[in-house]
């Protein structure tokens, strides 16, 4: 399972649109929309006292809470964000 930051999809839809083909590709995998829930929830306080500056940084860490409760890989254009978090797997879409 792959989970989208929305650098990824912004990307596939505007300017040179770098990430549109390998959004295709996992479009047509039949990916969904998953919820966030209080696992997530739960995950996301876990990393917010886990990294060094999370002020700021909620959206990214729900993010990164999804995709670990998920078990999921993380595809972002913006690694440095996500780079400090645990357990996450994190990569820019090939």
């Amino acid at each position: 399972m792959i989970l989208l930051d929305m650098s990824v999809v912004i990307d596939s839809f505007t300017g040179a649109r770098h990430s549109a083909r390998a959004l295709w590709r996992v479009v047509e995998k039949g990916e969904r929309v998953v919820p966030f829930g209080p696992e997530e929830a739960s995950i996301a306080a876990e990393l917010y006292r886990a990294v060094q500056r999370p002020r700021g940084r909620e959206i990214d860490l729900a993010i990164a809470a999804a995709a670990i409760a998920l078990d999921a890989e993380l595809w972002t254009l913006n690694l440095g964000d996500f780079r400090d978090i645990p357990r996450l797997r994190v990569s820019a879409p090939a």
